[in-house]
Parts: structure tokens; sequence; C-alpha cells
């Protein structure tokens, strides 16, 4: 339900709360965990459930047989920031190699203004790759985005991040509006919007955006969009294909455009690790659940998708896996054919110099 404090109820609109989405290898989960008990107890009251390993670190992510389950991380309360009155942080396992996390903000209206102007003045350093090179116009739209961002920022600014030291991630925003009417909505070419009635709720997905960005907007009470329960690889790829593109550019392209001769055997175990993870990781997921009612299952698939994205790159896996295996194939013979010459050739030094030695002796 929305909040009762009548200081809110006088506001037409306003953000009551946002969940933000990472995702981490086991390497940066540790990170994490450590950057939250190490927060400053005079600026924040935290609650962590991990502790840190000295030396070391524990392994987070289990052999993963289609049941992530979740668990909390951690609780943090902000003493310095009247904007922000909690952040909640729950985990679960994506697939072998990496955990999803929800960073789920909490918010109160009152100092929006003072939190914008401290950390859009931080913002502007972030060197974000997606804004790189954007037309004017685009920027523009960019920067009208910035006041969700800046949640994201203030989380870097205090948290290890994993995708979220590069990207702008993933979100959900939850969003009071007092003159919603449901009756004056039309969906157009750019939108999409699952709306229902009896909460007074409609959640709006803009297609246009480079970033996944779910607004879930009422007057009344808001829909539960339980992602960890819904997550699968249609979701994870709905969510995460702009990132899943960067990423791919950075680390695959260079060997198709020929800018990299030799492969580099991280870039060749990430894309095999992003193939075998795409073909096994929903094997024993269920789409369906019993215990879910028909607008329930609706709401599910909406926030699923319909599998356009996971397909796309489950064939770009698939493809650049074939090209790639084969010359990495023929790099590491040639390698070993290299390094059978060079042993021949400083055997043959050595029996030479072995000969010419003994013939002195002799002489």
């Amino acid at each position: 339900m929305l909040e009762t404090d009548e200081e809110q109820k006088e506001l037409d609109d306003y953000l009551c709360k946002i969940e933000i989405f990472d995702v981490f290898s086991n390497k940066q989960m540790s990170d994490l965990i450590k950057s939250i008990n190490k927060l400053d107890n005079n600026k924040f009251k935290v609650k962590s459930y991990y502790r840190n390993k000295v030396i070391g670190e524990y392994s987070y992510v289990n052999a993963f047989n289609g049941l992530g389950g979740w668990g909390v991380i951690a609780d943090i309360i902000p003493k310095n920031e009247k904007h922000i009155s909690k952040i909640s942080i729950v985990k679960t396992q994506l697939n072998n190699k990496e955990i999803f996390i929800k960073f789920k903000v909490e918010l109160f209206p009152k100092e929006v203004d003072f939190f914008l102007k401290k950390y859009l003045k931080l913002l502007e350093s972030w060197d974000i790759p997606s804004m790189n090179g954007l037309d004017p116009s685009m920027y523009e739209r960019e920067e009208q985005r910035c006041y969700f961002n800046l949640y994201q920022y203030y989380l870097k600014s205090i948290l290890k991040l994993a995708y979220g030291k590069e990207y702008i991630l993933p979100k959900i925003m939850y969003i009071y509006s007092k003159e919603l009417n449901l009756e004056e909505l039309e969906d157009d070419a750019f939108t999409e919007t699952y709306i229902s009635k009896n909460s007074n709720n409609l959640i709006r997905r803009i297609l246009i955006e480079d970033d996944y960005s779910l607004y879930s907007i009422s007057n009344k009470s808001f829909e539960n969009i339980d992602v960890l329960s819904y997550l699968n690889n249609e979701l994870y790829y709905s969510f995460f294909s702009e990132i899943e593109k960067y990423e791919f550019t950075k680390r695959i392209n260079k060997y198709f455009s020929g800018v990299k001769k030799s492969i580099q055997y991280k870039d060749y175990l990430w894309l095999i690790n992003k193939t075998r993870n795409l073909e096994n990781s929903d094997d024993e997921r269920t789409k369906t659940n019993n215990h879910y009612s028909k607008e329930e299952i609706k709401l599910r698939d909406f926030i699923i998708g319909k599998g356009v994205q996971k397909e796309y790159f489950s064939k770009k896996y698939k493809n650049s896996y074939k090209y790639l295996s084969s010359i990495y194939s023929q790099q590491k013979e040639i390698f070993i054919i290299k390094i059978a010459i060079r042993t021949l050739m400083a055997t043959l030094v050595g029996i030479g110099i072995t000969i010419y030695l003994s013939l002195i002796t002799k002489s």
C-alpha cells in the first residue's frame, strides 16, 4: 500500500520507491559485502546478514539446479539522507556463475530538491558508455531521465556495484500520481502497458529507451512486481539487453573486425559461459506456477516479455562461438607448433654446442 503520511498525500506526484537490478560474479559479490560492512556507522545504520572473509572469499555461487531461492543481504538506513528512508538488498542465483541482486530504495518526498542538487553535481563526473557520442536531442532525453538514474549513482557512491560501475542499470519506479485516470490512457507505438483497474495501477514500459525501465503508477495501491520469482533467461535478456550488447561489442567484436588477431582466453571463456548459461539455466525453471491467479500470470508474462531478446542473444552467442572456437583451436595448434619448433631449435643448438665442446676437448 501507499504511504499514509499526510505530507505525502498532499503531493500530486512523487516517487515512492525504486528497485534497481545488477548481476554479480562471486568475486564481485564478495566486494559488495565488504563495502556494506565498511559503511560508516556515523552515517548509516546497517544490518548485514553476511560477514567478510579475512583471507580469500566465501563461495556465494552454488551449483545451479534451476531453483535459485532468495536471501536478504542487508538493510541500510542512511542517517544523513532524509529523502532515502531505507535500502534493502536481496539476492537470488541467476545461473552457475552469477548472482542477481535487487536494490530496493524506499523514499520520502521531503528533501528531494536537496538530494537532486547534491548528487547531480557528482553525476557529471560519471562516464557512462551508453551516453557517449549522443546527438543533442538524445542527450537531452538522457538528462530528463537523470532523476531516476541518480539513485543508482547514490548506490555507486557508497557500495561496490558490478555492471552498475559502468552502465545504467535496469530499474522499476513506483510513482504515486494523484490525478491518474486509467480511462484516458492510450497505448502508442512506443509504449506497452499493463493495467489493473482493481488497484487503479498501471505498469508502463517505454520501448524507445535504451535501458530497461518499468514505471508502476497508481493513486491507490501498487501491484507487486515479484522479479526474483519471475526470473529466467527471458526476463534477464529483456532487462539487460543493452548491457549485454555493450559487453559483446567490447569483448567479441574486435575478433570479427580484425582489430585483434589473437583471441584472449578470458574473452573466449566469457562467450562459452554465456552460451552454456543460455542453454542450460532455464532447463529446470518453470515458467508457470499453480499458485498464481490468472491476473498474476498475466502480469508475470508482461514483466518477463516475449523472449525476443533471449532468442536474439542465443543466436548471436552460438554463431560467434562456432566461429571463434575454430579460430581458437587453430590458434592453439599454431602455438603448439611454434613451441615445438622452438624446443627443436633449442635442442639442436644444445647438441651443436655439446659436439663443439667435445671436439675442442679432444684437440
